[in-house]
C-alpha cells in the first residue's frame, strides 16, 4: 500500500494524519485476521473454533479435531463440560517449538483459549501434546487472583496427564509415572525453600519459580481428593457440584471464597483446611500418604500401579467419574 500525505500539510498535521492510518491500518489487518469461525457442540455446550490466521483446510480439520478429542476428554471429569458456551481462539505460531508453543486462557464471556499453533505437526503429535488439556482444565474453575494462581494452575498441572487417559491419549501407568516426575520437577525447584508458598506465588514471576507453584498446588488437589475418597466423596464430584451452583457466576474471586464455595460439598473444610495448610508450606509436601491410597509406588523414580481393583477404582475417579461409582475406603 503506498500512502501519499499532501504537501500542505504541516509536521502536527502530518503526525496526526500517520496517526490515523496506523488505527485504520490496524483495524483492516486485525479485521482480516479473522478468516472463519465454526461450532461444534459437546452435550449442551456450544464451543466457537475462531482462526486469527489463514490456514488450510486441511489444517482446520486437524484443528478441528484435536480440539474435540481434548474437549471430550475434559467432559470426563464428570459427566460435563464446564461452561455454557466457550470460545477458541486459534493462532499461527510465530515463534517457538513444539506443536503448542502459547497458550492462555482469557476469561470474559464468554473464557477463551488462545492457541498459538505450529500447524505443520502431524494430528499425532497435536493429540500427544500436554499444553492443551492443561489450559482446557483451566476452565474447570474461576481465576481465584494472583496471589492464589496455585489454586488455578495446580488444578491444570494435575489434570495435563490425567485427562488424555479418558481419550486413550496415554495409559494409565504414562499418565501417572508423567505426574510423579511434574512432582519431582517442584521438589527439586529448591532456591527458595524457605519462603512460604503464598509468598512465593505472589512473586512467581518474579522469581521464575513457576515449578514450585504449579506442582504445589497440584500436590495440593491430590491431597483432597485423597481425603474426599475417603469420606465416599471424590474432586470431580465436587468440581460438578461448584459447576452446577457457581462456576458461571459474574464475580472477581478470591482464594478462600473458593475454597470455601467447595466445602460446601462437604462436612469436614476439606478444601479450607488443606488450603491454609499449603499457605505456610516451604518445599514440596510429602505426597505417601496420597500415593498410598491410590496404590502408587515409587522405586527409584519408577512409579507402578497397584493392580487391586479398590486402587484401580479410586484412580478412575479422579479423572473419569460416574454416578454410583464406588470408591472403596478400606
Amino acid at each position: 500500500m503506498h500512502i501519499a500525505i499532501p504537501s500542505h500539510c504541516n509536521k502536527r498535521q502530518t503526525i496526526k494524519v500517520l496517526a490515523l492510518l496506523s488505527i485504520i491500518l490496524w483495524m483492516t489487518n486485525t479485521t482480516k485476521a479473522v478468516v472463519s469461525s465454526t461450532y461444534f457442540s459437546i452435550d449442551k455446550a456450544r464451543i466457537e473454533l475462531r482462526y486469527q490466521n489463514s490456514f488450510t483446510a486441511k489444517e482446520r480439520a486437524k484443528i478441528s479435531y484435536w480440539l474435540r478429542q481434548h474437549s471430550v476428554g475434559l467432559t470426563y471429569l464428570y459427566g460435563q463440560y464446564p461452561l455454557e458456551h466457550s470460545r477458541y481462539i486459534i493462532k499461527k505460531a510465530s515463534s517457538g517449538s513444539g506443536p503448542v508453543p502459547w497458550a492462555q486462557v482469557e476469561r470474559g464471556d464468554p473464557d477463551s483459549i488462545v492457541f498459538h499453533v505450529n500447524a505443520h505437526y502431524s494430528l499425532d503429535e497435536l493429540m500427544a501434546d500436554w499444553t492443551t488439556p492443561h489450559e482446557l482444565s483451566h476452565l474447570l474453575i474461576p481465576y481465584p487472583g494472583y496471589d492464589d494462581i496455585w489454586l488455578s494452575e495446580g488444578l491444570a498441572s494435575l489434570y495435563q496427564y490425567l485427562l488424555p487417559i479418558n481419550v486413550n491419549l496415554t495409559s494409565e501407568h504414562q499418565a501417572w509415572q508423567k505426574l510423579h516426575l511434574g512432582f519431582e520437577r517442584g521438589r527439586n525447584d529448591i532456591r527458595l525453600n524457605h519462603w512460604s508458598l503464598q509468598k512465593l506465588a505472589a512473586r512467581m514471576h518474579e522469581t521464575g519459580s513457576f515449578r514450585r507453584v504449579y506442582w504445589s498446588g497440584a500436590a495440593y488437589y491430590l491431597n483432597v481428593a485423597y481425603q474426599l475418597q475417603s469420606l465416599g466423596t471424590s474432586l470431580p464430584y465436587t468440581l460438578l457440584r461448584f459447576k452446577g451452583c457457581c462456576r458461571e457466576a459474574n464475580k472477581e474471586w478470591t482464594g478462600i471464597e473458593f475454597v470455601r464455595s467447595l466445602d460446601q460439598f462437604n462436612q469436614h473444610r476439606l478444601f479450607e483446611r488443606n488450603y491454609y495448610q499449603w499457605l505456610n508450606l516451604q518445599g514440596m509436601p510429602d505426597l505417601r500418604l496420597a500415593y498410598n491410597w491410590f496404590g502408587v509406588h515409587v522405586n527409584a523414580q519408577r512409579i507402578t500401579l497397584d493392580s487391586d481393583p479398590k486402587y484401580q477404582q479410586r484412580r478412575l475417579a479422579l479423572y473419569h467419574w460416574q454416578p454410583n461409582q464406588i470408591i472403596s475406603n478400606e
